[in-house]
């Protein structure tokens, strides 16, 4: 009776071994079927937050180029051309400034955060202003944080800087810039990937400088973490 009932033991014991097993087996690919469910949606939701950012890019660049046709601007009115910046400025959610750079001197020659007037004074980013000037397209400069505002006691406003040629004879006669606020783009990446998820989400410019991270705001313009600049197209070890 014994042997019977150890038999009886063994036998169920190797039943539940293969369960067990299988059980083991089981929850590996079902976890790996979550993991990749995951990535699918991160990636889904990565892709969704660029086009909404590409969008709204591209939705400030018309607006940009529109200011650029204003036709104060042909005849080189400022004053007037002033006054419409002022209100093109105060009717963007998501516009610090409009300013005029003159491209052969590097100097701005009218900023909306002051009043007409004001002696003009250097940009203070050459080379954004370079490639306009070279390339006769829309540029987006690279995240700015806060800082000085030349020939002043004030402090600008973390910005991205979005600058259009004004051409006339087919060449750059005026640069024509807005500083946009990095808050809307971060509004964006808190909306479409929230840290309540668990995600920790960054948006990059090319060069892998952060213009918005759903966890921190005081990371603008600040170099992404290594593990987020392996997974940019393109990086090359900045």
């Amino acid at each position: 009776m014994r042997r019977y009932h150890r038999l009886l033991i063994l036998l169920a014991v190797a039943a539940v071994l293969p369960m067990a097993i299988y059980g083991s087996i089981q929850t590996r690919l079902r976890a790996d079927a979550e993991r990749r469910a995951i990535e699918t949606n991160n990636l889904e939701d990565a892709q969704r937050l660029a086009l909404r950012v590409d969008n709204e890019l591209m939705a400030e660049a018309n607006a940009l180029r529109m200011l650029a046709l204003s036709h104060d601007l042909e005849i080189d009115d400022l004053k007037d051309f002033y006054n419409l910046a002022r209100r093109a400025h105060f009717e963007n959610r998501l516009w610090h400034s409009v300013i005029i750079v003159d491209p052969h001197t590097d100097l701005i020659l009218l900023n909306t955060l002051f009043d007409y007037g004001r002696p003009p004074y250097p940009t203070q980013d050459r080379e954004t202003m370079v490639e306009v000037i070279e390339t006769h397209t829309v540029i987006i400069g690279a995240p700015t944080p806060p800082g000085p505002i030349a020939g002043t006691q004030r402090i600008h406003p973390a910005f991205i800087p979005l600058r259009v040629p004004v051409m006339r004879a087919n060449e750059v006669h005026y640069v024509l810039s807005a500083t946009m606020a990095p808050d809307e783009m971060r509004a964006l990446l808190w909306n479409t990937m929230p840290p309540a998820l668990g995600g920790d989400s960054y948006l990059v410019d090319p060069h892998g400088l952060i213009v918005a991270r759903n966890r921190s705001p005081a990371d603008f313009a600040k170099l992404a973490p290594k593990a987020v600049l392996t997974a940019l197209p393109h990086h090359q070890g900045i």
